[in-house]
């Protein structure tokens, strides 16, 4: 390697010192070397941060909606039915309250057409119609249609026809009464009436409608108009195969009004009523199975035959229904 010299003088006399030259790249291996020295014989370098894995989410389930569908037949054979109904009856007049129970029953053949909207075209005939007050079986002289004298005691056959459609309701004997004001035959076909349930042929599970229904009834010689609102639901389909029932339940609201008026007597008749219904239909058939509902009906009557002294009286009937169909 080579030195240089250099000579200065110092108290009088010459000092020489002696540098040796160091080629630039030994000069930084070494530093490099120091470097990775120190940096080994200190701490140890810190390892990079390792983020936490993220939740993978599980993929939603898709739920595919199951459609539960039936198709009731256009024609119903005959079926026959028993049906029953009981209802308690309240009497408020002018404060005098009493009580009445009333039951009614008989045995009904029906036979139907359904449209494809549930409109009903329906015939049949009424049998052993009874009815029973507190216990108490009242005489039922309705005349059959194969006798010309009414026959007391004896098991009533009525005829009728019937037909059911979104905007009305009407059950008529056969041959048509000339007045069917408190006629025994207009009480037996009354249970036809509540039998008659609107539902189309192509129904769907979830499915609702709703129809708006005017009948007529007389009642202590009063005409009385019952406007009905239903809404119907589709609720279930029990059973497989042949042995599959539409279960529909139906609500009712009505409003009743009549008026009687003539030379010396003016009665005037309002009330509401509100009822609900669970109905049972073959699928394969077509043909009610069962039906069970209650109903509770308000009623004022006023008399207005003396029009300084009007009287009224409030009536409030709470009355239950089951109908089967017999084997």
């Amino acid at each position: 390697m080579p030195n240089r010299s250099t000579a200065r003088h110092v108290a009088g006399r010459v000092v020489r010192r002696q540098f040796f030259a160091m080629p630039v790249a030994a000069s930084l291996a070494i530093m490099s070397l120091a470097i990775m020295s120190l940096v080994a014989c200190g701490a140890p370098a810190a390892a990079p941060p390792v983020a936490a894995p993220r939740p993978v989410p599980e993929p939603v389930p898709v739920v595919v909606p199951v459609v539960v569908r039936a198709s009731l037949p256009a024609s119903v054979p005959e079926r026959r039915y028993e049906v029953r109904s009981s209802a308690r009856i309240e009497r408020d007049s002018a404060g005098r309250k009493d009580e009445q129970r009333v039951e009614t029953s008989a045995l009904i053949a029906l036979t139907l057409q359904r449209a494809i909207d549930g409109a009903l075209r329906g015939s049949g005939r009424v049998d052993s119609f009874a009815v029973r007050v507190d216990g108490a079986e009242v005489t039922v002289p309705t005349r059959p249609a194969t006798s010309a004298a009414p026959i007391a005691k004896t098991p009533a056959t009525v005829l009728f026809d019937a037909r059911l459609d979104a905007t009305s309701l009407r059950v008529v004997t056969r041959p048509p009464l000339p007045n069917e004001c408190d006629r025994p035959e207009v009480g037996a076909t009354s249970l036809v009436r509540e039998m008659m349930i609107r539902i189309p042929r192509e129904i769907v599970v979830g499915d609702r409608w709703r129809d708006s229904t005017l009948s007529f009834v007389c009642r202590a010689a009063i005409p009385i108009s019952v406007r009905s609102q239903h809404e119907y639901v589709a609720a279930r389909i029990d059973g497989a195969g042949e042995q599959q029932t539409v279960v529909v339940t139906r609500l009712t609201t009505s409003l009743l009004e009549g008026r009687l008026q003539n030379s010396w007597r003016a009665l005037e008749v309002t009330g509401t009523g509100f009822g609900n219904d669970e109905a049972r239909v073959d699928v394969t058939t077509g043909a009610l199975l069962q039906l069970e509902g209650s109903a509770t009906m308000s009623l004022r009557l006023t008399d207005r035959s003396r029009p300084s002294a009007p009287r009224a009286e409030q009536v409030v009937q709470r009355a239950t229904l089951r109908v089967t169909q017999r084997r």
